[in-house]
């Protein structure tokens, strides 16, 4: 029973020196660290110009030198006019390419941007709008929009639309 209590005791003993070891070597390692997408210091009030987009008019192209107005921008784009060469899955939320049949799709919105947000412990961010269209389009383009956005492959995306009721 000895020779049990002592291996044991010794399997104990190399198990944390083990973790010592692994800890000690980590510790030593230089530490990466994440360079964020964006330089947001808590909340930005931001007083945008009004962007407005028509189906019509609408182009592909983004114009603006800012890759989160331009993400917003392809998703109101996608909300026109799904079937644009911008519109593919991945890019914009599933439900702004999908096709709808009871809601219809507005052929006119207009937005400018209120409040950037940086979501906490994480590298997210929130964009608040003041929006408008000519449908009700699941109540997500009247009104207070918040666009949720994230960093993926170094791009920004929307990956969710919500709406604040008034």
């Amino acid at each position: 029973m000895d020779k049990k209590r002592i291996l044991i005791v010794m399997g104990f003993i190399v198990f944390f020196a083990g973790c010592l070891g692994l800890v000690y070597k980590m510790t030593g390692q230089k530490n990466t660290k994440i360079i964020p997408l964006i330089n947001v210091e808590g909340v930005k009030e931001v007083s945008s110009s009004l962007n407005s987009y028509s189906f019509d008019g609408l182009e592909e192209v983004c114009k603006v030198d800012d890759e989160i107005f331009c993400a917003i921008e392809k998703t109101v784009k996608c909300t026109i006019n799904p079937s644009l060469g911008i519109c593919v899955e991945g890019s914009v939320p599933n439900f702004v390419i999908g096709k709808v049949e009871e809601e219809v799709r507005p052929k006119n919105i207009s937005f400018s941007i209120t409040k950037i947000k940086p979501m906490p412990e994480s590298r997210d961010v929130s964009v608040y709008t003041a929006s408008d269209c000519d449908a009700s389009w699941f109540g997500l383009c009247k009104g207070t929009v918040i666009y949720s956005l994230s960093a993926k492959d170094g791009q920004w995306r929307v990956v969710n639309v919500y709406a604040l009721e008034e």
